[in-house]
């Protein structure tokens, strides 16, 4: 570890203010989750939505649950036993799809109606866009067998043609596009199909064979994630800036990622082994402690709350925190450095091997405007300081000793 003389540390180290604004491997956690036990709930969630102020859940033999903060859940009657795949929020309504070609419509996710589908194939995704062929905003749902449906209201559903038999898993509307994944077989460099769309009526393949299985896709920040499972059972996740070009990241160690969401300037990723890690870009992610082994299939955000779902009626909450710190990913340390921020209050513990006798601390903006500027007690190894006065952003946090050498470490603050 370098030290450097505290005279023009700025003007030297404007490398490490242009490095920590273009560094990839810069994330932070949701690190809070708490299992929610009441009402029990006994049957598989496949998916979680948030819409109208409140969190609408969907599973097996036609459960649906929902709640206004992700904490209190109210189990619904949806009037069917089919198993429901997947929930949606649009044009002041929900949607459910599942199987059997079921479809299901609430405007409020208390009282729900079946709707003619026109099909009996199993569906099992469903997304809210924009731009479909008649030029409005609608649903699009899709399902096995090269299944897609498109409606403006819900109500009224017309067959496209997708020109494929492979089975969809997931849709996304982003970018002015829907995009959807699938799977041609069941065996390592038979899967793995992407396509997109303008419009949901005529799709285009972008990328084929590649992959076992893709389970689930997204647009959020200006990035397309997918993820899904390798031939070896490793977890898969591809990113792009548009769609049509895909680069296969680093996976979660084994795990396999199902779903993501946006929200709180971050990605949150839930799956199998009761995987929950956080991303800003889909290239490094975070594993979390979520405290339950149950899959954990649909994640959804909401209200400053994220809510997670899963196997056996596994539901859990985490709200976000009035403020966040991101830094490097390898046990959040940099130079030396451990910043993490508890009740708006930023930490920052170095080692006194490091830094045997500190004098004071300063935090600097990028553009080396001095902000904070504080005595520091000789071998405390620790300080925390209100981060309630500091702009959010890129900053830069300075430990001098009474030689005068300075350790520095680069953050980027959220509020």
């Amino acid at each position: 570890m370098s030290f450097i003389k505290k005279q023009g540390w700025i003007t030297r180290h404007k490398a490490i203010l242009l490095f920590f604004s273009v560094c990839a491997d810069i994330c932070y956690g949701q690190s809070t989750w708490e299992l929610v036990t009441s009402p029990p709930i006994n049957n598989n969630l496949k998916s979680v939505t948030f819409g109208n102020g409140r969190f609408v859940t969907a599973g097996d033999s036609g459960t649906i649950s929902t709640s206004p903060d992700g904490a209190a859940w109210t189990i619904i009657n949806s009037g069917t036993t089919d198993n429901l795949k997947s929930v949606a929020y649009g044009n002041s309504r929900f949607l459910a799809v599942g199987d059997n070609g079921m479809i299901l419509t609430s405007m409020d996710g208390s009282i729900w109606t079946k709707m003619t589908s026109g099909t009996t194939v199993d569906l099992t995704t469903v997304t809210y866009g924009k731009n479909l062929s008649a030029g409005q905003g609608g649903f699009v749902a899709a399902g096995d067998s090269g299944m897609i449906l498109t409606s403006a209201d819900g109500a009224i559903w017309t067959k496209k043609n997708s020109g494929t038999n492979d089975n969809f898993t997931s849709i996304t509307y982003g970018n002015s596009q829907f995009t959807l994944v699938g799977n041609s077989g069941d065996y390592a460099g038979s899967g793995g199909e992407i396509f997109s769309s303008s419009d949901a009526g005529e799709w285009a393949l972008k990328r084929t064979g590649d992959y076992c299985s893709l389970s689930y896709v997204t647009y959020a920040n200006n990035v397309y994630i997918a993820l899904g499972e390798g031939g070896a059972s490793d977890g898969i996740v591809l990113t792009s800036p548009d769609g049509a070009s895909w680069i296969k990241q680093t996976p979660i160690e084994e795990y396999i990622l199902y779903s993501a969401v946006f929200g709180n300037n971050q990605f949150v990723g839930v799956g199998d082994g009761g995987m929950i890690a956080t991303t800003l870009d889909g290239v490094d992610w975070t594993p979390q402690n979520s405290g339950t082994s149950k899959i954990l299939s649909s994640v959804a955000y909401g209200n400053n709350t994220f809510v997670a779902v899963g196997r056996f009626g596994v539901i859990l909450s985490s709200t976000t925190d009035n403020s966040a710190i991101r830094q490097s990913p390898s046990n959040k340390t940099n130079n030396g450095m451990k910043i993490t921020i508890v009740k708006n209050r930023i930490s920052v513990l170095w080692s006194a091997s490091l830094v045997r006798n500190p004098s004071s601390m300063d935090v600097f903006t990028v553009s080396g405007k001095r902000i904070y500027s504080a005595p520091v007690m000789a071998n405390n190894g620790r300080i925390a300081v209100s981060a309630a006065d500091f702009p959010t952003g890129k900053l830069l946090v300075s430990i001098t000793d009474a030689n005068k050498r300075v350790l520095t470490s680069a953050f980027f603050l959220t509020k």
